[in-house]
């Protein structure tokens, strides 16, 4: 019976499974080649594209240069029309009512001047205020308070993410408020300057921190949003008397805390004077990298051949705290901006310091109690320290720990033998009363929330 059904040997089958075998894996190595020349002629051929595509005007990155351009053109237009006044043209007078004039006991002669001192110290003075300048958008306003994780709502700022291209509504704006950056301290120092590390209000920037609505303000006494605004602007506008009452208290009995990188270059092209001359003390944060030291206060429009042997800016300043925050140093690399040039520990240990006396002797008077802190590296510190001893000698650096916590040592700034000037300082009581030492400062490492420091046998962690 012949068998209808063709059916191959297994011989036969075991040959046709690896020839089609082989066909397909033929197929795959030559889908792969194309795929890899295609990416090859893509990777060559791209780069010239993308070039091509950059420099037409509807690419991202001419939109992008083209509103970087309005937003400098813009920015240069405001501040020179809003901000850029000159202090002296308007400057502050005091005029005193005289006695028979028909309101002058109605309300200020009712309490003496001693009582109405405490009441306006009681209502915004002794504290760490922020004083802000910046080119940016209306912040965010918070209706309440949100206690979460970040404890976001200081003052109703509410931090503000925005990458778009549209500057319409960004203008130089004024900002101010009370520093919340830590919890109330046990033992406050004086003219309500915090013990915390100031850094922790101007992380990675200057507009991090209280400026964009972080803070401790759920510990702080007081209702919410009032305790976090310094609360002023009514009573100075209520009249001539109680604006040179307040503006007094205000100046004086405050501790102002400045990181704006425009204030902190030209704040005495801003303020009048007369204020200038009120402020007794000063916390200055800011970022070397993005700002050098010998460029704060130089001035906005800095002029040629200055004379530096000027007045200090502030004639009246008691306390000076310098802060510097994320200097990272690298063996070869340079800041971006105006900022410092990095180079190796040792070349900072050497040269920021000499920086550092050039902002002092421009800024404080020689009666100023001045600290500086860099709070990022206890390398840099040591480093620092080191070179002064051998300098100096270990008594001369007069270690002790600092009222910020932490250690700090004297730093003498240098002058030449002809020009020394020999005043009694703040710190003089140490060395007994009338003691002559020259000028210099406090050059402190922080070590807020690690733990003292002691004295034994150097610095060493307790």
């Amino acid at each position: 019976m012949d068998n209808d059904w063709d059916i191959p040997s297994i011989s036969e089958a075991w040959a046709t499974r690896h020839e089609k075998r082989g066909i397909r894996i033929l197929l795959l190595v030559l889908l792969g080649r194309v795929a890899l020349v295609i990416i090859e002629v893509a990777f060559f051929l791209g780069k010239p594209l993308v070039h091509v595509w950059r420099c037409l005007p509807w690419s991202w990155d001419k939109r992008r240069d083209r509103a970087v351009k309005r937003y400098n053109k813009q920015r240069d237009d405001s501040f020179a029309k809003l901000v850029h006044r000159s202090a002296s043209a308007g400057p502050i007078r005091v005029y005193k009512t005289g006695a028979g004039a028909p309101n002058a006991d109605r309300f200020f002669g009712r309490f003496p001047a001693e009582i109405r001192q405490c009441i306006l110290e009681h209502a915004f003075g002794q504290r760490t205020l922020h004083m802000d300048l910046a080119f940016v958008r209306p912040h965010l306003v918070m209706d309440e308070l949100q206690t979460g994780l970040a404890q976001a709502g200081h003052a109703r700022f509410q931090r503000r993410h925005s990458r778009d291209l549209d500057f319409s509504q960004v203008d130089w704006r004024w900002l101010g408020c009370v520093c919340h950056r830590s919890r109330p301290e046990e033992q406050p120092l004086s003219l309500g300057r915090l013990r915390s590390n100031p850094r922790s209000c101007a992380r990675e920037g200057y507009r991090e921190g209280c400026m964009v609505g972080e803070g401790e303000c759920a510990y702080w006494p007081g209702e919410w949003p009032g305790k976090c605004q310094i609360g002023a602007l009514g009573w100075l506008l209520s009249c001539r008397q109680g604006y040179m009452e307040g503006m007094e208290v205000l100046y004086k009995t405050n501790t102002f805390q400045i990181s704006s990188d425009v204030l902190l270059r030209g704040l005495h092209e801003v303020l009048a004077p007369t204020v200038l001359s009120s402020i007794t003390s000063l916390e200055l944060v800011w970022n070397p990298r993005r700002l050098h030291i010998i460029k704060v206060f130089e001035g906005l429009q800095p002029q040629d051949g200055v004379n530096r042997q000027l007045p200090p800016l502030f004639p009246s300043l008691y306390h000076l705290h310098i802060c510097l925050t994320s200097l990272e140093y690298v063996t070869i690399g340079m800041g971006q901006g105006d900022g410092m040039q990095i180079r190796t520990m040792e070349y900072l240990a050497e040269n920021m310091p000499l920086s550092i006396d050039t902002v002092v002797l421009r800024a404080a008077p020689v009666t100023a109690n001045v600290t500086v802190t860099y709070a990022e590296d206890q390398e840099w510190f040591e480093t620092v320290r080191a070179n002064h001893i051998k300098s100096q000698g270990i008594d001369g650096i007069r270690e002790r720990e600092s009222q910020f916590e932490g250690p700090e040592f004297w730093r003498e700034i240098p002058t030449s033998k002809g020009s020394a000037q020999k005043d009694t300082t703040p710190n003089s009581l140490e060395l007994g009363q009338g003691a002559k030492v020259s000028r210099g400062y406090w050059i402190h490492y922080t070590t807020y929330g690690h733990g003292k420091y002691s004295t034994a046998e150097g610095w060493t962690p307790s």
